[in-house]
């Protein structure tokens, strides 16, 4: 298996969340997997206890010979993750690239369609 696990945090990354995170976070871990990724697309609010996390989550990681790397870092826990010093130690991933209107599909017309044909 060669993709890579990716966690998706949503809402508040504080002590109430990081509590319920953290053992299947760090089961993850425990898996082998060499790389996890953290998609902090969706995170709001990232404290002290978020860092923690991040923190136990990549030396577990490293424990094994793994690595984890962020995703999509909005800009308060990029600033937490600058201040803490962390900002250099876990790789954020480069963002995909942005989408025009062009490149999307307007399937709506198709809905109204029972059966497609070849």
């Amino acid at each position: 298996m060669n993709s890579v696990p990716v966690l998706r945090p949503r809402g508040e990354l504080d002590i109430a969340a990081v509590e319920s995170l953290r053992p299947s976070w760090l089961t993850l871990a425990d898996a082998g997997r060499p790389v996890i990724a953290v998609d902090l697309a969706e995170v709001t609010f990232m404290d002290v206890a978020g860092v923690g996390l991040l923190v136990a989550l990549r030396n577990r990681q490293r424990g094994h010979g793994g690595d984890v790397h962020l995703r999509r870092v909005p800009a308060q826990p990029a600033r937490v993750l600058r201040l803490t010093g962390l900002a250099g130690v876990l790789p954020v991933e480069p963002a995909p690239p942005q989408r025009s209107p062009a490149d999307v599909i307007d399937l709506r017309p198709l809905e109204s369609q029972t059966q497609l044909h070849d």
